[in-house]
């Protein structure tokens, strides 16, 4: 229970931090800080994000939403999926889901200093960010699935090689 509560404390350390990083520049810019219309889009992802963040992890037993991936809209009548009751993935469900919230707070500086038609840009930087964490995690692990499948392969065929040599020997006597 304390290591889980170190956690816990750890993570809203974090989110202090990154919300006291991303509310410094306006309280230094105070004068050119504003809310006009190139900020819509900003607070469009901000909402959009906040709301797939909270989505995912209710129905995280369902699969894991946090990617941006083609899905279908009735996530609430699909069965839960045996595999997200493991300590793996719930680990690394909650390592996603930090990654997908710790983008949130960047959207304060993209909301109140979006005055030029391209500033809009820097909010679809910060939605891309846990996408493309994502995206290198996924090939990691990928590439060493493969690594490990090829180790197995060999060591296949190794023993295979080494039955053969023993049957030869057997045949030989």
């Amino acid at each position: 229970m304390k290591n889980r509560s170190k956690k816990a404390l750890a993570v809203f350390l974090l989110f202090c931090f990154l919300i006291l990083i991303n509310v410094i520049p306006l309280l230094v810019f105070r004068e050119k800080a504003q809310i006009t219309s190139y900020s819509l889009i900003a607070v469009m992802l901000l909402i959009f994000v906040v709301i797939k963040g909270i989505d995912s992890y209710i129905f995280r037993h369902k699969g894991n939403y946090l990617t941006h991936a083609r899905r279908g809209i009735f996530t609430v009548f699909l069965a839960d999926k045996d595999y997200t009751f493991t300590p793996e993935y719930t680990e690394k469900f909650y390592r996603m889901l930090l990654v997908y919230c710790a983008a949130i707070p960047f959207y304060i500086p993209a909301i109140f200093f979006s005055s030029r038609p391209w500033h809009p840009l820097w909010a679809f930087l910060v939605f891309a960010a846990p996408q493309f964490v994502f995206f290198i995690w996924d090939a990691r692990e990928f590439r060493s699935e493969v690594k490990l499948a090829k180790q197995k392969e060999l060591e296949r065929k190794r023993e295979l090689e080494e039955q053969k040599a023993r049957e030869e020997l057997g045949r030989w006597k």
